[in-house]
């Protein structure tokens, strides 16, 4: 059975390019018809057009209309397919450090339960640490996503505390990289 390690070797994490269209397109439009969230997505579910939301990643990239994030692709190599999202938020600012955290995630809805979650974020780590120096990294949750949890833990994330968020309680957790 092959480890973490060697799982991540068959995945990368890159930003979005033009030639991507299509593949993030149809990851998108597997999000709407699965009534879900991207998490991590820059606004993608709510942006139809392919160059605007280019725009956006490249706007936030440069902290022109909100604090710098990087939007990152998460793409199984064996077929070049979008499998999820990643948005890193540099600072915590407007409310990040209650909810959202350092790092945005999500795992398309046909990829869900095969562990790549636990890769996705644990990459993310990485490059957190490689690429922007962080030396912990806040990741946060709603009590009730339970999947989201076990793959905080599995990536040794340690509990700080629980927020109210209306009617929603967020668990706030470190990672220490």
């Amino acid at each position: 059975m092959k480890t973490i390690e060697q799982i991540k070797k068959d995945f990368e994490i890159r930003e979005p390019f033009v030639q991507d269209e299509e593949n993030v397109l149809k990851c998108r439009q597997e999000f709407i018809q699965d009534n879900s969230y991207i998490n991590g997505g820059a606004g993608l579910t709510k942006i139809s057009d392919y160059a605007e939301w280019l725009q956006r990643v490249e706007n936030d990239k440069n902290g022109s209309n909100r604090p710098k994030r990087t939007e990152l692709l998460f793409i199984r190599k064996s077929d070049d397919r979008v499998v999820g999202f990643i948005n890193i938020r540099h600072t915590l600012e407007n409310g990040f450090d209650i909810s959202g955290g350092h790092i945005g995630y999500s795992i398309r809805p046909s990829e869900r339960n095969k562990g790549y979650g636990t890769i996705l974020l644990s990459i993310a780590i990485d490059y957190c640490r490689k690429k922007l120096n962080m030396k912990k990294v806040l990741v946060t949750c709603d009590k009730s996503n339970i999947a989201s949890k076990k793959v905080i833990i599995n990536n040794n994330g340690k509990i700080e505390n629980e927020v109210a968020e209306g009617e929603n309680i967020i668990e706030r957790y470190w990672i220490k990289n």
